[in-house]
């Protein structure tokens, strides 16, 4: 399917937090503006990507809408552990999500439906997924990621919640917005 660039936006899948952590989380993000002027994380609700940065159509939204829909109904909702925090090299620090075998299968097969059915991407990669939510990076410099790792690597932060959707957003030229979300199957015991 081929994409011209003036039509084209950034869309990214993902699985978003719920409002209370959600909440907790920005609040983290917060700090991170207050105390370091550390910025882009803010940029984007707390989230856990899927799928990353890629574009598209804005014409051809409902193609992107309707693939994902029926993507997503063919999977049900399971829970997620968020535990304590994590860095990537000097650039990133995040909240950790405890790897599982649904969060992991969810990844595999949305990344393989985006190459197969939409015809974007590549093949997942063979280390699979590293869930995590990012709390600061992009303007995390080397310098300040010395002074506020040593606050964050040993804090205990522990949450949980119920993964019952996959959300679609797309960025505006100066953040992330919501566009849809779309249900997974609920798990009724």
């Amino acid at each position: 399917m081929k994409r011209s660039k003036n039509d084209a936006r950034l869309y990214f899948i993902a699985i978003l937090t719920p409002n209370h952590i959600s909440n907790e989380i920005t609040a983290i993000k917060q700090y991170f503006k207050k105390t370091y002027n550390i910025k882009k994380a803010l940029n984007s609700p707390p989230h856990i990507t899927l799928y990353p940065p890629f574009r598209w159509r804005l014409s051809e939204i409902e193609i992107l809408n309707t693939s994902v829909r029926n993507f997503a109904r063919n999977y049900s909702s399971f829970p997620i552990n968020i535990k304590d925090f994590g860095a990537f090299r000097n650039r990133v620090i995040y909240a950790g999500v405890t790897k599982n075998d649904s969060l992991q299968s969810l990844w595999y097969a949305l990344t393989m439906w985006m190459m197969n059915d939409l015809q974007i991407g590549e093949k997942p990669d063979k280390r699979g997924l590293h869930p995590h939510i990012t709390v600061a990076f992009r303007d995390l410099s080397p310098e300040i990621f010395k002074k506020a790792w040593p606050k964050y690597k040993n804090k205990s932060f522990e949450m949980q919640f119920i993964a019952d959707h996959l959300a679609l957003l797309r960025h505006t030229g100066k953040h992330w917005e919501v566009v849809r979300l779309f249900p997974l199957q609920t798990n009724n015991p």
